[in-house]
């Protein structure tokens, strides 16, 4: 009864955040390129998570879409870096990373796996640094598996996959404005990481 009533809610509230989406769009333009610019690249915060631990790609995604859905929420709307991720299976998945990474599969990705990247200032940029030790903190004790569980139970990728049967396969867009909202609101609960 509850699945059913959950299933309910998410379509709905699709439907009404596409409805408005799309309102929006057509009087202001597209309100994620609006928001503040990134800094960084999708792989600069891998590599800065690989130096912690190596791990697998799926700890890794989870960790830098976390580290994503935080950063909106807590510097207004202001993305990490530019990506978007999208409602896979099992889980946030950010493409361009994943490519980066296929090949590693299930095993974990070496640490100096993207050791041509200069993340010189990134590692000099304190707030930055001090944010995503916060974000490390608070879900890097967890690994890939649990990641996916708790995405799996969180409104941004619920949202994004709709009403996708739970195996299907899916490339729908996690919307930054429902990372924004939902990470937001759990902020203001007093749940946000290093909580």
């Amino acid at each position: 009864m509850l699945k059913k009533f959950t299933e309910k809610m998410i379509i709905l509230l699709t439907k009404t955040r596409n409805r408005w989406y799309k309102s929006y769009v057509n009087r202001f333009g597209d309100i994620e390129e609006k928001e503040g610019k990134a800094m960084y690249t999708i792989f600069d915060i891998a590599n800065w998570f690989l130096q912690k631990e190596s791990m697998n790609h799926r700890k890794l995604q989870k960790l830098c879409y976390y580290a994503q859905a935080w950063h909106l929420a807590m510097y207004n709307k202001t993305p990490l870096f530019n990506g978007t991720f999208e409602a896979w299976v099992h889980g946030p998945v950010n493409r361009k990373l994943w490519n980066d990474l296929k090949e590693y599969g299930y095993v974990d990705v070496p640490q100096d796996h993207f050791s041509d990247i200069d993340s010189s200032e990134l590692l000099k940029d304190s707030d930055t640094d001090q944010f995503l030790e916060g974000v490390w903190n608070t879900y890097g004790g967890f690994n890939g598996y649990q990641l996916e569980r708790l995405t799996h139970n969180e409104a941004p990728w619920l949202i994004a996959r709709g009403d996708a049967p739970e195996q299907a396969p899916s490339n729908k867009i996690i919307s930054n404005i429902d990372m924004y909202n939902y990470y937001n609101q759990a902020q203001l609960r007093g749940d946000g990481i290093g909580e």
